[in-house]
């Protein structure tokens, strides 16, 4: 339960007696305009420019706990304009967390990758990151977008090129022009 005090320091008073904004009667007899919405035109540096915007989505072996990196068991993306898909699941070098299984219904035994119980066809992470940078070499000034991208999946997918030895092959993809989260 929080107190009176600590709600007014990082409120103000929140009720007292005779409280109000100021001296004078507030008019609450009409409710204000709606605020109109905002114009947009193009910026002229853009309009012989495409951009391509790519949605991709990480499954992995666990979450991020105490700076360790999990392992990537699925990549998935899509060019939001074109529909143009991708989707490679991966071998893990790594067990796999119960969390991450519930969530993902992914699960490896050492031997095969597993979705939802059924065998899927995996590649090694080498084989899988080679295959989404060429995917994505298909598209002009692309833009990689994440839920959770800069605290997640680009951390992972970046360290998954490093030590694959890609990294640089990732940095110099001309065609990605920034990562959003």
């Amino acid at each position: 339960m929080t107190s009176k005090g600590a709600c007014e320091a990082s409120e103000g008073a929140t009720y007292d007696s005779e409280i109000s904004l100021g001296d004078q009667d507030a008019d609450i007899h009409q409710i204000p305009n709606a605020t109109p919405k905002p114009t947009f035109s193009k910026v002229e540096g853009l309009i012989n420019t495409t951009t391509s915007f790519i949605i991709m989505d990480l499954e992995t072996t666990d979450l991020i706990r105490q700076n360790v990196i999990p392992h990537i068991t699925q990549i998935a993306a899509v060019e939001h304009d074109t529909g143009s898909q991708f989707s490679c699941y991966v071998v893990p070098k790594a067990p796999m967390s119960s969390g991450a299984e519930d969530i993902t219904g992914i699960m490896w035994d050492g031997t095969n990758l597993r979705l939802n119980g059924k065998v899927v066809a995996a590649l090694p992470i080498f084989e899988a990151l080679s295959n989404f940078f060429l995917w994505l070499q298909k598209f002009n000034n692309a833009i990689l977008i994440a839920h959770n991208g800069k605290k997640f999946d680009f951390r992972i997918l970046s360290n998954a090129a490093d030590k694959c030895k890609l990294f640089n092959l990732y940095l110099k993809q001309r065609n990605v022009s920034n990562l959003m989260s």
